[in-house]
Formats: structure tokens, sequence, C-alpha cells
């Protein structure tokens, strides 16, 4: 998972800073963190918060289908000179629509970081322009990407979330309509890459 935050970070061309690596995945305990030097420069800090597996994630049977978060993870760029929107994020929803018999249209209305140690907090969209049909009686992975100059929230919370002790604290929240009923699924953010 390293090795790919490092080549998205690269891939988007940000910078010529450092580079940091928060690492919310896995783990069974509480939080621990290493720093290990990469290559020009950049130092690479690996954090674990215990987030807990994906299947405990959800937020509950929502009707007749289940939806819950199974993977997050963002970027920011927090160079010197921070853009409006540094954000960057991806997220994969699990939808169970085993026990229904209609297929599933899905639409995702707000994502948002939130700190539950805190009043930070960051808003932001991704692209439900063409709704995704989960079949009857089945179950599948959905991604979304965080669309680009779409951050609210509290000013500056980007890059808030590079510091270990407000990831440890953030609960991802997706709220939409799935089946014409609406629904919230909360899960953890797995890791959030940032750029110095």
């Amino acid at each position: 998972m390293k090795a790919y935050l490092f080549v998205l970070s690269a891939a988007l061309g940000w910078g010529c800073g450092g580079q940091a690596i928060i690492d919310g995945s896995g783990g069974g305990g509480g939080a621990t963190a290493s720093t290990t030097s990469g290559g020009g420069g950049d130092v690479v800090v690996t954090t674990t918060t215990g987030a807990p597996d994906p299947s405990t994630t959800s937020g509950g049977p929502q009707g007749p289908f289940d939806i819950s978060v199974l993977s997050a993870f963002g970027a920011a760029n927090c160079a010197p000179i921070i853009a409006p929107d540094p954000m960057s994020m991806e997220i994969e929803l699990l939808v169970d629509n085993s026990a229904n018999d209609q297929a599933l249209a899905l639409v995702v209305d707000q994502v948002s970081i939130e700190s539950t140690a805190s009043t930070t907090r960051s808003v932001f969209a991704v692209d439900s322009s063409q709704p995704p049909l989960i079949p009857a009686f089945t179950e599948g992975v959905l991604s979304f990407e965080k669309l680009p100059n779409s951050l609210g929230g509290t000013e500056g919370s980007a890059c808030v979330w590079c510091d270990l002790m407000e990831l440890q604290f953030a609960v991802l929240v997706v709220e939409g309509v799935a089946g014409g009923m609406p629904f919230t699924a909360e899960g953890r953010v797995d890791s959030y890459s940032c750029v110095f």
C-alpha cells in the first residue's frame, strides 16, 4: 500500500517537498508509528490506528440491503503553497443486495471525514452522475473518487488529517440514497498520504 500511495503522489506531480504516509489500516492494537527515509529526501511516516475490519464498519442493514465502507485512501498536497482543495480520496463501498429481489441504484450525496476528538470536518462530493446498479440477489464493490474542487467544511482540514492524533479519531461518513431509501455508512480512513 505504501508503494501505491508514493506512486500516486508522484504521478500527481506533487512538488519537491517531503512526503508523509499516515497508514490507519489493519492492526489490532493501539496506534504505532515508524519513520524511514526514502529516496530523494522523503520521510515516510507509517501510522497504524487499529482500524476495525471492513465487516465491522457497516452502519448496519439499511432496509433490504446493507452498505458498508470497505476502504478509504486519501492524500493531500500540503506543500508550502496549499491549493484551495489539495485533497484526493478513493472510497470503496461493499453493497450487499443478496436479500433483495430488485436491482439497486445507488447515489452518494455527500462524504465527510469527521473527528470524534475535535470539531474538524472535511466535506466533499464524489461522482454519482451515473448511478451504479447492483443486480438483485448479488453483492458488489463500488468505487468512488472525490471530485476535484469539492472540499468544504473546516478551513484547512485537508492537511489536518496528516496529523496522527486527528487521523486516529477520524470517521468517514458516506450519505446517499439507495433504492429510493436514504443510507449512511461509516468507516475508517485506511491511510492518508501527505506531501509537505
